[in-house]
């Protein structure tokens, strides 16, 4: 279907299509879709069976992450981007968006609150991956209510670089702490004690 994974979003109440997964192409092409009728292959003149497309120009290899009606993904050489969701669609237009720009292939973000409070948008950027030897991955860390605003980022200190990228490594989130994997270590990031 895509170049990126699919992101199942929550039940959205009101809409005429209430359930709905996202994914993004490599053309760079988010799509939303009807998870009830995805309706197959059609060619034209057939009915078009998505329901939204939102054109990045930017190809999208990580999967976007969901909180609070907001989708948030990260094209590669594009930034981090955040779209409103609301009836059902999506803007045509990012609500906020992040000044660091996220070389190949982009980030697969992932989000942190405390219930629908205090989003973190965290997102890694992998492209040192590619470099010999390969750079470290960097850990970006952004207000889920404007990408604008961005909290915090592992290169601005050499404590807190982590280790060698890895391309598609995704951030994780557990008992209030960020992982990172990489070539060579598990990078932990948390506040302490």
């Amino acid at each position: 279907m895509g170049s990126s994974g699919v992101l199942l979003l929550p039940d959205q109440t009101g809409a005429p299509n209430p359930r709905l997964a996202m994914i993004g192409a490599e053309h760079g092409v988010l799509y939303l879709l009807n998870r009830d009728s995805l309706g197959g292959f059609t060619s034209s003149p057939a009915p078009n069976q998505l329901i939204k497309t939102v054109s990045l120009s930017r190809s999208i290899y990580g999967t976007p992450a969901y909180w609070q009606n907001t989708l948030y993904v990260a094209a590669s050489g594009d930034a981090l981007k955040a779209f409103s969701l609301a009836g059902g669609t999506l803007a045509d237009v990012p609500s906020s968006q992040s000044s660091a720009m996220f070389g190949f292939p982009g980030a697969s973000p992932t989000v942190s609150s405390n219930g629908s409070s205090g989003g973190i948008v965290w997102a890694l950027d992998t492209s040192g991956a590619d470099s010999t030897p390969a750079g470290p991955a960097v850990l970006r860390a952004y207000d889920a209510g404007n990408l604008a605003r961005e909290l915090f980022h592992s290169a601005q200190k050499a404590e807190d670089a982590a280790g060698p990228a890895v391309k598609l490594a995704v951030p994780t989130v557990a008992n209030g702490k960020v992982y990172v994997g990489t070539q060579n270590e598990l990078t932990v990031y948390g506040l302490l004690p």
